[in-house]
């Protein structure tokens, strides 16, 4: 008898391992999907063709990262993208005042990073995860391998940054224009408002001097 429930508790634990190993994989195999999901609609890789789109993608790697574990510090080199599949990150700088200063708040579904895949330039700001969050990471040596065995791919990559130097030109032209339409409507109140106290300080005068004449005559 006792032999029988030794067997069926090993049986059991058994069957328990087996089921968190199933229920883990499947865990693994949805992340991989919303990261080849997200990854795909990235828009530096538009220009790519499906088959293409899904050589890159089929590369990324998950990555688990716990409250507060730091992703990436400035001055890091940036030898990757990622698309944030669950959990949130912070990104901050550092201030004058030994504070941190908060840029953003990554949510899921975000993508960071993907400039970094091209030029490898150090990171510009700190990036830490805020809760627990699950990552799909793109390295850059995996891109660089495809584009060098697909030459053809590049042109279309560099339209889209061109694209996107372009929108960020002319949204930057606009902002000027904002700003520029700010300064004016500032700088015509301020005039505006020195007349004003020149009327009136004119007013004052003739005021003054109509009454001492008054006095005068008065007296």
């Amino acid at each position: 008898m006792g032999r029988y429930a030794a067997s069926k508790c090993r049986k059991l634990k058994l069957s328990c391992s087996c089921s968190m190993r199933s229920g883990m994989a499947e865990t693994y195999r949805g992340a991989l999907d919303e990261a080849r999901r997200l990854l795909g609609n990235c828009g530096l890789f538009r220009g790519l063709n499906i088959d293409e789109r899904a050589a890159i993608i089929n590369r990324a790697r998950i990555r688990n990262f716990a409250a507060g574990e730091r992703i990436f510090s400035i001055g890091a080199p940036g030898d990757y993208m990622a698309a944030l599949l669950t959990g949130t990150i912070r990104i901050t700088v550092p201030s004058p005042h030994g504070r941190e200063l908060l840029l953003a708040i990554l949510e899921p579904g975000e993508l960071f990073g993907e400039i970094a895949l091209l030029d490898g330039k150090e990171r510009s700001a700190d990036a830490t995860a805020n809760t627990s969050s699950v990552l799909a990471i793109l390295d850059r040596h995996e891109v660089l391998s495809f584009l060098e065995r697909n030459p053809a791919a590049w042109p279309r990559i560099v339209e889209i940054l061109c694209d996107r130097i372009r929108h960020t030109d002319i949204a930057a032209a606009a902002r000027a224009a904002r700003q520029g339409n700010l300064a004016h409507r500032q700088q015509r109140s301020e005039v505006g408002g020195r007349l004003q106290a020149f009327s009136c300080s004119a007013d004052t005068t003739r005021s003054c001097q109509h009454g001492g004449r008054n006095t005068g005559n008065r007296q």
